[in-house]
């Protein structure tokens, strides 16, 4: 990779930067007469972040399509797992003697019902929040969800957005001196 090369691609995902790794992966990419554009797109949009979206409304349905496999199990059941340990938190924490649980109980029990006629925004930071902190709950013995099921709830509002195999042709390009702008 020339340092042309690693400029303009390092412009296209800035502010962050390329890591070793990831330049050792396009470099096998970037031969003058047989360069695979596409291939470094997907290399660089692979470690990309997630776009959190707000204001979309998952249903249940959609959720359990969407929602990652953990644990050995497909996705729907990896869902309905994950709703079930919320289901029996609200049960078990509405008579608890601790006020946050009693709280948090009664709070999951609003959202699940807004979950099951509605839909829910999982982009909405209140409800990252709520689900960040059901991982631990300090007056439960355990905590309601798993790291992973929380991150599996608030991935149904991320979306992947790829650089363009357009964007890396044209940094390319003009890096190599094959095209001005």
């Amino acid at each position: 990779m020339t340092p042309q090369q690693r400029a303009a691609l390092n412009g296209l995902i800035a502010p962050a930067s390329m890591t070793t790794e990831q330049e050792a992966a396009i470099d096998l990419y970037l031969d003058a007469n047989n360069r695979n554009d596409v291939r470094i797109a997907e290399l660089l949009s692979a470690a990309k972040p997630r776009a959190v979206v707000v204001g979309q409304t998952i249903t249940t349905r959609g959720a359990a399509a969407r929602f990652p496999a953990l644990g050995g199990l497909p996705r729907s059941l990896s869902f309905e797992a994950a709703t079930m340990a919320l289901e029996n938190f609200a049960a078990a924490g509405a008579s608890s003697p601790d006020l946050l649980t009693k709280l948090l109980a009664r709070a999951v029990t609003r959202q699940l019902e807004g979950f099951g006629r509605l839909g829910l925004d999982f982009g909405e930071p209140e409800l990252r929040t709520m689900l960040d902190l059901l991982t631990t709950v300090p007056s439960t013995e355990a905590p309601v969800l798993t790291v992973a099921q929380a991150a599996g709830f608030k991935a149904l509002a991320e979306m992947y957005v790829p650089f363009s195999v357009d964007a890396v042709s044209r940094a390319l390009n003009v890096a190599e001196g094959r095209m001005t702008l």
